[in-house]
Parts: structure tokens; C-alpha cells; sequence
């Protein structure tokens, strides 16, 4: 079975001196046409640049609200160590909330008998 057809290279070139067969477009619908996917591919250029950028300084956002949050965990951790508790449960963790207004630091799936809701900032 010939395959080579399948992994023909399509020519590049914009001169029309290096194709064996050519004509000038000299119809004004079709050359109105091609302006119209100039305009188009021109717009398209624009906003994939424009989407670049917008994920540029998404992704610069995500890695500084990262070490937002890596900061403000390890002082959280530092002035109340007891609610960060070590565990030997898989499904434990802890993290800061807001409810009602006020912010809390919560802490979940740690060892022990601990009453639900207990306050362990004193």
C-alpha cells in the first residue's frame, strides 16, 4: 500500500513563480473574501495574544496567592498549635474560615475525643 501521500509537505511559499499552476484573483466577491479573513485571522491574532497574557498573569496571581497562603498557614499554625494537631488519620487537615463575620482557624480529622466546636484559643 503507497502511503506517501499521507506525509506530503504543503508548499509555503507566497510567490506564485513556485507553483506549476496559477491564477491572478481578480473577483471582487472573492477578494473581498480574503480581506474579510485577514480581518478575521488579524482579530484572532489579537486575542490569542491578549489570552496569553491573561493566563500569564493568572497563573503569576495563582503562585502569589500560593504563598499567601502558605504564609499565613505556617503563622497560623505557629500561634495556635493545638488546633493543628498531628493525627494519624488520612482525611485530616485544617484551614481558616469565615462565618458570621469572624475568621476562625479549623482544624478536622485528629485523633482523640475532642468536643465539637471547642475553642481552643485560650
Amino acid at each position: 500500500m503507497d502511503l506517501r501521500h499521507l506525509f506530503r509537505v504543503l508548499p509555503t511559499s507566497d510567490n506564485p513563480s513556485d507553483y506549476p499552476r496559477t491564477a491572478q484573483i481578480t473577483d471582487d466577491e472573492c477578494l473581498l473574501r480574503i480581506a474579510q479573513l485577514q480581518e478575521l485571522g488579524a482579530a484572532q491574532r489579537q486575542l490569542k495574544q491578549r489570552i496569553t497574557e491573561l493566563v500569564r498573569d493568572l497563573e503569576l496571581q495563582n503562585a502569589r496567592g500560593e504563598a499567601q497562603r502558605a504564609e499565613l498557614t505556617a503563622v497560623l499554625r505557629r500561634l495556635y498549635p493545638d488546633v493543628d494537631r498531628p493525627c494519624s488519620c488520612h482525611d485530616g487537615g485544617i484551614r481558616w474560615v469565615q462565618h458570621e463575620g469572624v475568621f476562625y482557624f479549623v482544624g478536622w480529622g485528629h485523633d482523640g475525643e475532642e468536643a465539637r466546636g471547642q475553642d481552643l484559643t485560650s
